[in-house]
């Protein structure tokens, strides 16, 4: 009977709200990043380097500079790695720009908002938007953070969509959004 009755509430994706524009932070980004997919590693590399210091103070300074060198030169290389393969990914890199999220029967789209310069210098910007949409077959089921929900996809190379808490004016919203995309999304963990 309760579940009827929530069914009943539920609006379509039409009835749906669009988010406000908002965008994810640099510092957000690069930590959500190193959580999902390098923390491991990033872990045993800082470990290594922290080893090689600690034997290099205690036992031969020479370790010290086999300890630097991994802080400094092999932790930023796997870095760099980790952006250009899941960072550059448009499943990732629509979360830096600025977006809305507009819900729709097939799936989440996420519209892009940018300027553009003319050939000439007096020209002024333009704005254009460029879409990018998700189908709910692709999305897990989402994750709730502290400030924010996070959907994966299902093929763990693709990267992950973040929304903000506040990317709806009404708190209402974003929970029938929510309630929403959980009925659409069909693979399960």
């Amino acid at each position: 009977m309760e579940n009827n009755a929530e069914e009943a509430k539920l609006k379509t994706a039409d009835e749906l709200p669009q988010s406000k524009v908002f965008k994810m932070g640099g510092g957000r980004f690069v930590a959500e990043m190193m959580f999902r997919y390098g923390a491991v590693w990033m872990l045993s590399l800082f470990l290594l380097a922290l080893a090689g210091i600690v034997v290099g103070i205690t036992v031969d300074w020479r370790w010290i500079v086999v300890g630097l060198m991994v802080a400094f030169l092999i932790i930023p290389m796997a870095m760099t790695f980790m952006y250009y393969n899941y960072g550059l990914r448009k499943e990732c890199f629509v979360n830096t720009m600025p977006h809305k999220v507009i819900v729709s029967e097939r799936g989440l789209r996420f519209q892009t908002m940018f300027s553009t310069h003319g050939d000439e210098e007096d020209e002024a910007p333009v704005s254009q938007t460029s879409d990018y949409e998700f189908g709910y077959d692709e999305l897990l089921p989402f994750t709730v953070g502290n400030k924010s929900v996070t959907f994966r996809f299902a093929d763990k190379r693709k990267g992950f969509l973040w929304i903000p808490c506040d990317a709806y004016d009404e708190p209402e919203d974003f929970a029938d959004v929510l309630r929403y995309i959980d009925t659409k999304t069909v693979i399960k963990p």
